[in-house]
């Protein structure tokens, strides 16, 4: 029997149906052994296409994912194009979204990578004078992709990558003139405002410093988020701030910090004035449960009747989440909420 007859044995007895395996069983790099295969007709839902090189491929008719198809669509395209630099530097942003859009979907480090690249390859086209606009779009993306390959790397690598989102986010929010873009100068406040909170609360050197300049990015988004205009993103920004609020007193056991206990309480009940609580139920249980861990923490350092009182308000609270969080089968958050309810009783 021939070599390459042992190898076409081995595949068809293979108990894989994975593309890079088999692939891998015939002896090939993976990356290239499928060029020009004909996929017409095959299930290609559960395999990792974007690892391969698929040009001239059949796959028209193969039934992939959508996100996958559409990455693979703007890759034919831009290696067919011909069009204007401005037209391709378009092409590249879209396949940029797109590919951070699968990355999450899929958990692949890799795509934000590849993200990351295609985003500063099209920012040639995007100057800051003339273009600042779509120029700050596209740092937004760079720096949510620093974000999520932050969330994946090991603790000790991820200070590095959240300073990169940072960093990126701050220019990001710079490009934007307030008076002629405010309600996108906002959300790219807001959106720094969560990257800040969220390095500071992941073991982060530098929490304290973090949480303050959170506090007033927040304080400055909320400028333009008015609760008439804004409801739904003035509740979330009152949100963040009663986070990096909530972890300030947490750090503080001096009067500063049950001062800034107090106010987060203020911001959570802020938030709650313009959120409904019917058409936005995880964002309502979510503040309560911040309200909760602030109340909770309030009735600790407290004595008499108010601490009665702060103790009440988190136990309400956290049973509202709760029954919030049971009813969207919010299994990760329910299970949050039962083991703050559980230190809440505990000292009651």
């Amino acid at each position: 029997m021939s070599d390459w007859q042992t190898k076409l044995l081995a595949i068809l007895h293979a108990d894989t149906d994975d593309l890079g395996e088999l692939a891998k069983i015939a002896g090939t790099d993976p990356r290239t052994f499928y060029r020009g295969a004909n996929f017409r007709d095959a299930d290609l839902t559960k395999q990792n296409l974007l690892n391969y090189d698929l040009s001239d491929s059949q796959i028209e008719r193969a039934e992939i994912t959508d996100g996958v198809r559409a990455i693979l669509d703007l890759k034919q395209e831009l290696s067919r194009s011909h069009s204007p630099p401005a037209e391709i530097a378009r092409l590249k942003v879209e396949l940029a979204f797109a590919l951070t859009d699968e990355g999450r979907r899929t958990d692949n480090a890799a795509l934000f990578h590849e993200s990351i690249v295609l985003g500063e390859a099209a920012m040639s086209n995007y100057t800051a004078h003339e273009a600042p606009h779509p120029r700050s779009v596209i740092m937004g993306l760079t720096s949510d992709n620093y974000e999520e390959l932050a969330w994946r790397a090991p603790k000790k690598a991820r200070s590095v990558l959240f300073d990169k989102a940072i960093e990126v986010q701050r220019q990001s929010v710079d490009l934007i003139r307030t008076e002629l873009f405010q309600p996108t100068w906002a959300k790219m406040q807001l959106r720094l405002a969560k990257k800040l909170l969220n390095a500071a609360t992941t073991a982060y050197t530098r929490s304290s410093t973090l949480m303050t300049e959170t506090i007033g990015v927040c304080l400055e988004a909320l400028t333009i988020y008015t609760p008439i205009e804004f409801p739904r993103e003035r509740a979330d920004t009152q949100h963040v701030m009663a986070q990096a609020l909530l972890g300030l007193g947490e750090r503080r056991k001096s009067s500063s910090g049950r001062q800034q206990l107090i106010e987060a309480t203020v911001a959570c009940n802020n938030a709650l004035s313009t959120l409904d609580r019917t058409t936005s139920p995880f964002e309502w249980a979510g503040v309560m449960q911040t309200r909760a861990e602030a109340s909770h923490t309030l009735s600790q350092r407290t004595l008499g009747k108010d601490a009665d009182h702060h103790r009440q308000m988190a136990l309400d609270s956290i049973d509202d989440a709760l029954k919030i969080f049971a009813r969207e089968r919010e299994l990760m958050q329910r299970t949050q909420a039962t083991k703050l309810r559980d230190v809440i009783l505990a000292h009651t």
